[in-house]
């Protein structure tokens, strides 16, 4: 049975042309082979969607069960009544953003009291500290030289190709630039066959994983996510704690992060609206100085919103 039970997970798995879909459709088979946990605690927590929220529901025994939606729900693909069965089974199911609250309240509108909203917890002091570890180039920038930076997992939901198509235009209109990104996942070699197919590798470099982002947003001109969808992008937060001019795409819980033409740019999903966001930040150096300036006047902490879940704990 265990033997039939990894075949089928694998076969599901591979059968189904949506990734979440074939993750739930999964779960059975996967949970058949895996006993409860022997303990009792006072409370579980699933911090993530999909497998993990399932395996709380259904392996743990707690007093309280919690569960977290880091993402626009609707954007993730997953079939909304298999989900159903699990969140009335958890007593909070918390996201990271008003508009991603907004979404899960409207898709399950009999769970609406369970929702909660608590926002990625960034700590200036701390981003501040680790920014200053790098104190050489690390860019190995050329004079006159802009320098763009992403971070986030390469994967279609990130949306870099839309970056690579953009930097395909930029490098039309001869503007000096690289872009780099932080970041690992399964889409990492189409997207250097793209890099190579429009003879970018001198202008889009894939960094890998960094223990240490900081140093990297701290001495890049300009952070860019170019995502189909978010919840909360934290990397987005930490780019304003260190005051550089941001663009993002307008994906659905995009003005929960960014104000845009005060902390930076919210353009179309396309790569022809970044590369003339982009140009506009590097061509006009009063907007990204303004843009600079004023995010170094927020208070821009939200280590206050640990109370949230303390609360929720009880």
């Amino acid at each position: 049975m265990l033997a039939f039970n990894r075949i089928m997970f694998s076969y599901k798995n591979r059968a189904s042309n949506n990734v979440s879909i074939g993750e739930q459709k999964s779960w059975k088979y996967m949970a058949s082979s895996i006993g409860k946990m022997d303990k009792k605690y006072d409370v579980a927590i699933a911090f993530l969607e999909k497998t993990s929220i399932y395996f709380c529901t259904e392996k743990v025994e707690a007093s309280k069960k919690i569960g977290w939606v880091h993402n626009d729900y609707d954007k993730l693909g997953m079939d909304p009544d298999f989900d159903l069965d699990y969140f009335q089974k958890l007593d909070h199911i918390v996201t990271v953003s008003e508009e991603c609250g907004h979404i899960l309240k409207r898709r399950f509108p009999n769970q609406n009291n369970k929702v909660e909203v608590i926002h990625n917890i960034v700590s200036p002091k701390v981003i501040k500290q680790l920014s200053e570890k790098g104190s050489h180039d690390v860019f190995g920038r050329k004079e006159k030289e802009t320098v763009i930076l992403s971070i986030g997992r390469l994967n279609t939901q990130k949306g870099f190709e839309l970056a690579i198509e953009a930097c395909g235009i930029m490098k039309g209109w001869g503007i000096s630039f690289q872009w780099n990104i932080i970041g690992e996942g399964e889409e990492r070699q189409n997207l250097l066959e793209l890099i190579d197919a429009a003879g970018l590798e001198q202008h889009v470099k894939l960094l890998g994983l960094k223990s240490n982002p900081y140093p990297y947003i701290k001495q890049a001109d300009i952070y860019a996510q170019t995502s189909r969808f978010e919840g909360k992008a934290i990397a987005i937060d930490e780019a304003k704690i260190l005051n550089k001019p941001i663009l993002i795409t307008n994906f659905s819980t995009a003005r929960d992060q960014l104000e845009d033409g005060i902390e930076g740019l919210i353009v179309d999903m396309n790569a022809e609206a970044v590369a003339h966001g982009i140009a506009k930040l590097i061509q006009n150096q009063s907007i990204s100085k303004q843009m600079s300036e004023h995010l170094s006047q927020l208070q821009l902490g939200t280590e206050e919103e640990i109370n949230k879940l303390y609360s929720l704990l009880g």
